[in-house]
């Protein structure tokens, strides 16, 4: 039995890291620092948003000293990838498109007011990496938590694998992968269930009148996603993918599902990378492993920025060499 969720922070990490530098970046795949760097800054965002006020402005304890020395250590290493980076691109030819989303920060569109200082460009490629983290992992952890004591499931979804990739399990194209829709639904059913977002603030604009209350203009108000979901007369505790077939669901998936990846202009650009990781890294499990789950446990959440679970055991057996 392992515990399946630092795998899951591990893949995520690293396919946004390759994206973002074309390169493993610190070994994410083989090292956990990484990891155990952002969960560290999560942590301590956790704690700075439900501050009555803002004390490491005056006092910093260790939590907060840690925190600092995180910042340094990934401020260095990202500045050195900038200037390879750099280097690179003086290199290329006229017409030359940028790889790695890093190079298109730093690539030259002929507009001396539109370019990044090394500063912002290192503020949005760490703020890619840890965005590139907690919502997949912790989703795709609970689908494969859900999955394990679901074996009628598990065979639905190999015979549909099977069909979609001829026996081989491989995923080659993008068209492979759009091509599963028992799997998306599997992931739609453990973002109803287990939002990594539990809540999204929303500035009013203007003075409104919800359910007798004068709501005034300008403050923030805290959707709470996974609470809503509960008191909403359709709700059901079971994990039922099958919902989501049902006649008028899927409207209701596309408006509903985009909640823990933000709304509107603050929409997560990342959302459909994220699915077709989890796709992905189900894809790869189904057509190597078994697994299951103690069905008498049920992993703990707890806020860490996102919601994630406290752990999440899982039992694997190889069924394919």
């Amino acid at each position: 039995v392992v515990d399946f969720l630092p795998s899951a922070k591990r893949f995520s990490v690293t396919i946004i890291s390759k994206l973002v530098f074309g390169e493993d970046f610190r070994n994410i795949s083989t090292d956990d620092s990484v990891v155990k760097d952002i969960e560290c800054i999560f942590q301590t965002l956790a704690r700075r948003t439900s501050a009555p006020f803002p004390y490491w402005k005056y006092v910093k304890f260790a939590a907060d000293k840690q925190y600092d020395q995180i910042k340094v250590g990934l401020n260095r290493d990202v500045l050195q990838l900038i200037g390879k980076a750099k280097l690179k691109l003086s290199q290329q030819p006229e017409g030359y498109k940028p790889e790695t989303l890093l190079e298109g920060l730093l690539f030259d569109h002929g507009d001396p007011e539109g370019k990044l200082s090394d500063k912002e460009v290192i503020d949005n490629c760490i703020g890619l990496i840890a965005a590139g983290l907690d919502t997949t992992s912790t989703t795709l952890s609970w689908a494969v938590f859900m999955l394990g004591s679901r074996p009628d499931l598990r065979k639905r979804l190999r015979e549909e694998l099977d069909q979609a990739t001829g026996g081989s399990g491989d995923l080659k194209t993008l068209q492979g992968i759009h091509t599963l829709p028992l799997m998306e639904a599997v992931i739609w059913e453990a973002l109803r269930l287990y939002p990594a977002a539990p809540f999204l603030p929303a500035l009013t604009l203007r003075e409104f009148e919800f359910e007798g209350q004068i709501i005034p203009k300008g403050i923030t108000i805290f959707f709470l996603i996974s609470e809503g979901e509960k008191r909403s007369a359709q709700h059901d505790p079971q994990f039922n993918p099958d919902r989501w077939f049902a006649e008028g669901m899927l409207a209701k998936a596309i408006k509903q599902l985009p909640l823990p990846f933000g709304t509107g202009q603050r929409l997560c650009p990342g959302r459909n990378l994220s699915v077709m990781e989890m796709k992905a890294m189900i894809a790869g499990l189904l057509h190597t492993y078994d697994w299951s789950v103690d069905p008498g446990f049920e992993p703990e959440r707890y806020y860490n920025f996102t919601m994630e679970p406290s752990e999440v055991p899982v039992k694997f057996v190889r069924i394919c060499t």
